[in-house]
């Protein structure tokens, strides 16, 4: 994380390295309990697919006036290979950048207790764009 912020970002300093957090069990330390939305852009593309799902059922639990979360992740046709995305980048069943069926994304959103709606926004690199928001919310 202390090289991508160095070697990503214009400006480093305008990003404390304290604010730099590992979290591989999603605990989300340091986030108050009173969050409502949460963002992963580009995130799960490069989690094995397991993760993403421990990812939502950890947030649903830990925040409960969460009323979305808005992720992006790749899709390609069940039991794919190497898929190029539209926009030429090429994705994968078992290595990073990670693709999935559009069939499992719906279904990992609804075992973590949210309702999946897939967005028609066109992202970068054909990334698809997806919101979970608990059933009670529109």
């Amino acid at each position: 994380m202390l090289h991508a912020r160095t070697a990503e970002l214009a400006d480093p300093d305008r990003l404390p390295p304290d604010h730099l957090v590992g979290d591989a069990d999603f605990t989300f330390p340091g986030v108050p309990g009173s969050i409502t939305l949460a963002i992963a852009f580009a995130v799960f593309t490069h989690l094995p697919p397991p993760i993403p799902a421990q990812a939502l059922h950890s947030l649903r639990a830990r925040f409960p006036r969460l009323r979305a979360v808005l992720f992006t992740v790749f899709h390609a046709a069940l039991g794919a290979a190497a898929t190029r995305q539209p926009d030429g980048v090429v994705t994968h069943p078992d290595r990073p950048p990670y693709h999935v069926t559009e069939a499992d994304t719906e279904a990992m959103i609804r075992a973590a207790g949210f309702t999946p709606a897939r967005q028609p926004d066109i992202l970068p690199r054909g990334q698809v764009l997806w919101a979970a928001t608990p059933p009670h919310m529109p």
